[in-house]
């Protein structure tokens, strides 16, 4: 069938079928390549009931399309979705969010921040997920920290503690400090908490020594920090004991270029218990002595 009319081609498409199989999902997105980004946005059903093959097509040729360039149709698709996603059922919002998380990214600022507040003033905690995971990838607005803030009274997730630790002024990162720094003390993120804490209240970095010896040799390293040489073997034979990271901490020193500590620390035992020093000396009979 040849169709010169292009609303018989976009008709055509919409009323294609159920796709079962790559075949028909690569001859359905090729025809897709053929109508201009306005049509493409007319294929698909906003109430999500198309198979996954077929949405699969649609959001592959939207991505193509916004990365070029985005048109009032994209917009409008964006904002029809966003809107519509609330009489969907679980299911089928599970597949708009993946379509307005693909486009959030192209969408002017106006569009992103509607969509953002409407998420994350929802009762629903899925719903305020989907939002969360999208501000990572936009830009940042300070209407959003609010509304995350009473969020985070009510669900304290390690999702939800990046992303303010990311995000949020380092006010509210002190007066959440407590709460924040137990739920990330084990990732990466507890570091970056006290690095932006730290020009306004060194005092939660120098905390940490006594238990935590190596993030703090490490924050005062990328704070740009010294140790004394007396204060960097101390703590060397401080996690040596405590069988931490020396591997870390070695690093540290030699960020802050402290040779005569480590020097010191080369002929004191290393983690196995040997030195580090790996230097042969001659012996007097001409053999090799470790």
């Amino acid at each position: 069938m040849i169709f010169s009319n292009i609303s018989d081609r976009v008709e055509f498409l919409i009323t294609f079928g159920e796709i079962l199989e790559e075949h028909s999902y690569g001859l359905f997105f090729s025809l897709l390549s053929c109508l201009s980004a306005q049509d493409v946005c007319k294929v698909l059903d906003t109430d999500f009931r198309q198979d996954n093959y077929t949405r699969r097509a649609i959001l592959r040729r939207l991505r193509t399309a916004v990365e070029t360039d985005v048109l009032p149709c994209h917009i409008n698709l964006f904002q029809e979705i966003v809107t519509k996603f609330d009489i969907l059922t679980s299911k089928d919002k599970r597949r708009c969010a993946t379509f307005i998380g693909m486009l959030i990214v192209y969408m002017p600022i106006n569009s992103q921040k509607q969509a953002i507040l409407k998420f994350l003033k929802s009762k629903s905690k899925m719903t305020q997920r989907y939002a969360i995971g999208w501000i990572h990838s936009i830009k940042w607005d300070c209407d959003y920290q609010g509304l995350i803030l009473k969020i985070w009274q009510q669900n304290q997730s390690t999702e939800l503690a990046h992303l303010i630790i990311n995000k949020c002024d380092p006010s509210i990162l002190q007066e959440h400090y407590c709460d924040l720094s137990k739920v990330v003390q084990k990732t990466p993120m507890y570091n970056k908490l006290h690095l932006k804490i730290a020009p306004y209240d060194m005092s939660k970095v120098e905390a940490q020594k006594e238990n935590n010896p190596v993030t703090y040799v490490y924050l005062m390293t990328k704070l740009g920090h010294k140790l004394d040489t007396a204060e960097a073997v101390s703590v060397y034979e401080k996690v040596l004991h405590m069988e931490g990271n020396t591997g870390l901490l070695i690093w540290c020193f030699g960020q802050m270029q402290l040779w005569d500590s480590l020097m010191k620390i080369s002929g004191m035992p290393g983690p196995s218990g040997y030195p580090f020093s790996g230097r042969v000396v001659k012996s007097k009979e001409g053999g090799d002595e470790t």
